[in-house]
């Protein structure tokens, strides 16, 4: 596995403009909403569901995905039966 790098942008001379992904969504977060989408994780609850909970706007199941996805990547989740679409264990 290549370790992950982290670039500063700053000191990069880019050869065209910069896209920075995923601009428009709100990537912040905070304990009390990790703990809550864990909680409802760990329920069995769908990502649609979890969102409809926790970020209920337009761009919600997006940011949940990636709040799920954060998650997974610092082992504060696991894989369960049913995958993001829940389902009891």
């Amino acid at each position: 596995m290549i370790p992950n790098q982290v670039y500063d942008i700053s000191k990069m001379e880019p050869k065209e403009p910069i896209i920075f992904m995923l601009d428009k969504f709100d990537l912040t977060t905070n304990a009390t909403e990790i703990n809550q989408a864990k909680e409802l994780w760990n329920k069995g609850k769908s990502i649609y569901y979890i969102a409809d909970k926790l970020r209920p706007t337009q761009r919600g199941v997006t940011e949940i995905f990636l709040l799920l996805l954060h998650m997974a990547e610092e082992g504060i989740i696991k894989p369960r039966k049913g995958g993001m679409w829940g389902g009891r264990k």
